[in-house]
């Protein structure tokens, strides 16, 4: 801990949006990855805590992706896009904890990192096939 109480996650934060390249516009999702490979490069947990993407953008038309990675225990962490009242687009990465159902829907409760709460939400696959998530009300 340092003199204000921090147990150095800060820095943590610094690093790997310094490694992501994060900059106003944001941080892109495949230099995510690598930030956080690069992270625990040189660690004991090399081979348990590798990132990766889904092989294909169509990983996501149906929950076939999302199911077998959650059945392996396996971290996920899901880019979320909609648009503001302005119509800007706007990107948001929630840590998922858990995910339930079964059919054309699951309910997925998740971490979301711009407060910390704890926040479930419906996904089902749209008729663009995307992965949709309501997130404070909002598809």
């Amino acid at each position: 801990m340092d003199a204000d109480g921090n147990s150095g996650l800060k820095d943590f934060e610094n690093q790997l949006a310094t490694d992501a390249g994060t900059d106003d516009k944001g941080t892109w999702v495949h230099k995510l990855r690598d930030a956080m490979n690069k992270l625990v490069d040189g660690t004991p947990y090399k081979g348990q805590l590798r990132a990766k993407l889904p092989k294909s953008s169509s990983a996501y038309k149906d929950f076939t992706f999302l199911d077998e990675e959650f059945s392996h225990n396996e971290d996920i962490l899901l880019m979320l896009r909609w648009k503001d009242s302005d119509g800007n687009l706007i990107d948001h990465y929630v840590a998922v904890k858990n995910v339930t159902g079964s059919g054309s829907s699951r309910t997925v409760s998740y971490m979301d990192p711009a407060n910390g709460a704890t926040k479930s939400g419906t996904a089902t696959i749209g008729g663009d096939g995307k992965l949709h998530l309501s997130h404070d009300g909002t598809d």
